[in-house]
């Protein structure tokens, strides 16, 4: 699974509805693996989110529902949460032992003539 960098952090941000164009996603880091405790207060949106160690495979992946506030936990430690869509991992056959990369694609600079 491939990612463009420009990513965002919201780690306690209210949702708007509406708010997420699809595709849509956030990638959140922790300083460390640890278990990770997610719930989805103020978010209007079905969301899924993967759990991933810091080998950048997921570990772990789980339905949110609009509004609910059940902590949901990883199944095992992770050090990043990847929150998309819902149904995005299952339309692209993301599972759990895939990795994850990011990659970096900066634009070609534009060049005007010296005058």
């Amino acid at each position: 699974m491939r990612f463009p960098c420009g990513f965002s952090f919201p780690l306690c941000a209210a949702i708007p509805p509406g708010a997420f164009a699809h595709p849509a996603w956030w990638f959140i880091l922790f300083p460390r693996e640890k278990f990770l405790y997610f719930y989805m207060k103020n978010t209007h949106v079905a969301l899924d989110i993967a759990f991933i160690n810091q080998d950048f495979q997921i570990v772990d992946i789980r339905q949110m529902h609009p509004e609910d506030e059940t902590r949901i936990r990883s199944a095992v430690e992770a050090k990043y949460a990847l929150e998309v869509n819902r149904g995005f991992f299952n339309r692209h056959g993301i599972t759990v032992g895939d990795r994850v990369e990011f990659v970096l694609q900066v634009p070609a600079a534009k060049t005007t003539p010296m005058q």
